[in-house]
């Protein structure tokens, strides 16, 4: 890859003493070879502080610290932070479609279902990248790249590349990042749409993933509607990624 023409200034030899990945390898044994990195050293290290700090904490000085190495090493890998981001969000992905492909399903549908599950249990365990992953689209050679695999995935178990599968993808993962957004409260503060409400905005689902419906008065209709409903996140977003793909070729009749 290019190097990067005006990178920031080293920080020193104190880097190896800054914010450890996780308690990692890294982490523990201090300061890392440039020779010892790699493409999914610093995409672990990266997804960790995104974890703690959310995006905004990461920078390639923090990347830096948490591998135990100069930040200018980083950038022999990476020309920058957005570089990393596509890479990352890439990479989710990729991890997805493995999870998706090791189930060896011979129905596309099915192939396209399971990884929009995997997405979605990823997701869950890194809430703080769901931002990331929603804000960026297919752009870079990283992203491309998976692209192409996951669309020669489908194609072997019988999809046909069309502009109306691409359509289809891009519903399933809305609803599966706009499921997410309901379902996860704010890392930073515990509260928001995922602590508060399900995926339909008014009904309260707990940050523990269930929970039923408040009371008020005078609101027959909404009572009626929803006498013993209780949020469950997991059979809610199962219904509704079958209902989507169920009823696809119904729609464009």
């Amino acid at each position: 890859m290019t190097e990067r023409t005006a990178p920031p200034p080293p920080e020193g030899s104190g880097e190896g003493r800054g914010e450890p990945h996780g308690g990692g390898p890294e982490g523990r044994r201090g300061r890392v070879t440039r020779a010892g990195l790699s493409r999914g050293r610093i995409l672990d290290a990266a997804l960790g502080i995104i974890d703690t700090h959310g995006v905004r904490g990461l920078t390639m000085r923090s990347l830096g610290r948490s591998l135990g190495v100069d930040p200018m090493a980083v950038y022999r890998h990476f020309e920058n932070k957005p570089a990393v981001l596509d890479a990352l969000v890439a990479s989710l992905w990729e991890g997805a479609l493995g999870e998706a492909l090791s189930a060896r399903s011979e129905d596309w549908r099915d192939l396209a279902m399971t990884a929009m599950r995997e997405l979605r249990r990823s997701l869950l365990a890194h809430p703080r990248a769901l931002e990331l992953v929603a804000a960026r689209p297919v752009s870079s050679s990283d992203q491309v790249a998976m692209a192409e695999r996951a669309l020669a995935a489908l194609e072997a178990a019988g999809a046909r590349p069309s502009p109306d599968l691409l359509v289809l993808l891009n519903v399933l993962t809305a609803f599966t990042i706009g499921h997410l957004a309901a379902e996860v409260p704010d890392p930073a503060t515990g509260t928001g749409a995922g602590a508060t409400a399900g995926a339909t905005g008014g009904v309260t689902a707990g940050a523990s993933g269930s929970g039923s419906c408040p009371r008020s008065p005078g609101t027959p209709t909404f009572d009626a509607a929803t006498t013993g409903f209780v949020f469950s996140p997991d059979a809610q977003f199962e219904r509704g990624l079958r209902a989507i793909m169920s009823g696809w070729e119904w729609a464009d009749q």
